[in-house]
């Protein structure tokens, strides 16, 4: 046996079958670290992914719930204007005096849905109105025209009027959400697609309540350098969309932390 082992060729044959041996151990451990790797690598992105289309899918359920509330304003304004005209055609006196009288009586310039009434000769001469400013009601988002005793009487309801009040109900909508995994939706306006200081307002954000109606700028820098607001506008200029990861504050503890937002213009 002794003599076997000392045999030059048995010792080369065991040596290379040793070398074998440890290159398929190598090969093995190395298949491993990268068989855990990449799986690691994989479930990172399918989390990612998971994490955008969770983020996605909040977004477009408050995009939907903002156009639920603009058609529900937009037909209970025109319920109201429509009662208002069908009143006057009905009303067995002096059209001006049904409107200066039984309108202005309803308080509707401050109540909560407010009607625009204009007064005025057929030539368009104007004869009284219940609002201030220069608002036209051929431009309005709403309008009725009843022609009585002579005059052109408008009731209607500016685009602007409609969207404050749906802004009013979407800011409710998003301070009253709660959302699992420390989520919160924010909605910032954008003044100039340009980007700079004062780029945006921050109008809704449950986080930073105290910092609701502030301007923005794409200047600002995270924790790690990064400027969050310039990436974001690039991205909605660019595609519409954009998700990003930044260092924000939590939201329940206030400590920072890395954050993934998904942003969308609207």
């Amino acid at each position: 046996m002794g003599q076997w082992l000392h045999d030059p060729r048995v010792r080369k044959m065991m040596k290379r079958q040793a070398f074998i041996c440890l290159l398929l151990i190598l090969l093995a451990a190395g298949m491993v670290y990268f068989l855990q790797s990449f799986s690691h690598q994989a479930l990172s992105q399918v989390a990612m992914e998971t994490v955008e289309d969770r983020m996605h899918l909040t977004v477009e359920n408050v995009i939907r719930q903002i156009e639920l509330y603009d058609r529900q304003k937009k037909a209970q304004y025109d319920a109201k204007l429509e009662r208002n005209a069908n009143m006057l055609k009905a009303y067995p006196g002096n059209a001006a005096a049904f409107v200066q009288e039984w309108l202005q009586g309803q308080g509707t310039g401050s109540e909560d849905m407010p009607v625009h009434v204009l007064l005025q000769r057929q030539d368009g001469t104007e004869v009284w109105k219940n609002y201030p400013g220069d608002e036209q009601p051929e431009a309005a988002a709403e309008y009725r025209l009843v022609r009585k005793d002579g005059l052109q009487i408008w009731f209607f309801v500016p685009q602007a009027v409609i969207d404050d009040a749906v802004k009013d109900e979407i800011y409710a909508y998003i301070h009253n959400q709660t959302y699992d995994k420390n989520d919160y939706v924010w909605v910032n306006e954008v003044l100039d697609y340009d980007g700079g200081d004062q780029y945006a307002i921050r109008r809704i954000h449950p986080n930073l309540k105290d910092t609701e109606g502030c301007y923005l700028s794409t200047n600002l820098e995270d924790s790690a350098g990064a400027h969050p607001y310039e990436s974001e506008l690039a991205g909605i200029r660019e595609k519409g969309e954009i998700f990003q990861g930044y260092y924000f504050q939590n939201l329940s503890d206030g400590k920072m932390a890395k954050k993934y937002s998904y942003a969308k213009l609207y």
